[in-house]
């Protein structure tokens, strides 16, 4: 690929400069810029803690088995954006219970330095939904 680049240049006209920008791009990797992404998951498991810091933030922690069949934990933030469903009925994740099987959407983000996984959307089978607050 580099030689066919460097043959390209020698070209005249104006295709040259986007060359060149490929080729600078191609050649020197710190000049990429950096593709930050993010990836929405899907999963399925056991509460295995929560912490609070409000009646409706906090975190959240799942036991669940992953693509290779091993059991993990995962924790993600819970913010006033999460949608949280128990049975059938909005809640708060003040109403959440550890040890209650789960199913939701977790927003898995990734930087040069951390990966922050934040749910969006809580569901929990309960037979007797919550009572709303009045």
């Amino acid at each position: 690929m580099k030689s066919h680049v460097l043959v390209s240049l020698m070209k005249p006209g104006a295709y040259g400069v986007g060359v060149l920008c490929l080729c600078a791009v191609t050649l020197f990797p710190a000049c990429r810029k950096r593709d930050d992404g993010f990836q929405v998951v899907t999963i399925e498991g056991t509460i295995d803690k929560i912490t609070l810091t409000s009646e409706e933030t906090g975190e959240i922690t799942v036991r669940y088995t992953d693509k290779s069949m091993r059991e993990v934990r995962g924790t993600a933030l819970v913010t006033q954006e999460t949608e949280i469903m128990i049975g059938g009925a909005v809640a708060k994740l003040k109403d959440v219970r550890e040890g209650e099987r789960v199913r939701g959407e977790v927003r898995v983000e990734r930087t040069r330095r951390r990966t922050t996984r934040t749910a969006l959307k809580i569901y929990v089978d309960r037979a007797q939904p919550v009572i709303p607050d009045s």
